[in-house]
């Protein structure tokens, strides 16, 4: 019953289907985000946090593509780019919540070595001195932020073309309407 429905959502509007696929995506990244553990070992801390960045985007990808069914009766040319372009899209949506959380970059920008503490910010303790670990706690608060701007600024190009893709889409129906209309029958004067 809930596949058929979201069959049917997938069918009426590729765009639809995009919001619908962002939102799994989301509750993909909560689910992903529980079970996130920093090594705090800085080869392993970016080796982690690039899978975490292109494995779930990719995956997203490859099924926005695979469940956009082509439509029969339109121009496959055009069709294909529109998937090509979801696919993409869901991929950078992935990479804005990747952004948007935060302590994938501040992990993986941790350079030192320590213990994963799940604190309101989960860092990398340093091992070392109490005034390096008051250092690298700061250090791990701005690569949360920086993390946290970067999320912002992708999902806001994310909205604006998506906005200007839609807005260009309607204006091509719209024109496509007009010159419909102005190929039916000539009256003589």
């Amino acid at each position: 019953m809930i596949l058929n429905y979201f069959r049917a959502i997938i069918r009426k509007s590729p765009l639809e289907a995009f919001v619908l696929f962002s939102f799994i995506l989301l509750v993909v990244e909560k689910l992903v985000e529980r079970g996130f553990v920093c090594p705090c070992i800085h080869g392993q801390n970016i080796t982690l946090c690039i899978f975490y960045a292109l494995v779930p985007g990719l995956a997203s990808s490859a099924f926005t593509y695979c469940t956009l069914v082509p439509d029969p009766h339109r121009n496959n040319g055009e069709q294909k780019r529109k998937r090509i372009g979801y696919s993409i899209g869901s991929f950078f949506i992935w990479l804005a919540l990747f952004f948007l959380d935060g302590r994938y970059i501040a992990c993986a920008s941790s350079y030192w070595e320590g213990i994963y503490h799940m604190d309101l910010v989960p860092w990398c303790v340093s091992t070392g001195a109490d005034r390096l670990s008051t250092d690298y706690r700061l250090k791990t608060q701005t690569y949360f932020f920086a993390s946290e701007v970067t999320g912002f600024v992708l999902l806001t190009a994310i909205i604006v073309v998506t906005l200007i893709c839609h807005c260009r889409q309607s204006g091509q129906g719209n024109t496509e309407e007009i010159s419909g209309n102005m190929e039916g029958p000539v009256m003589a004067t």
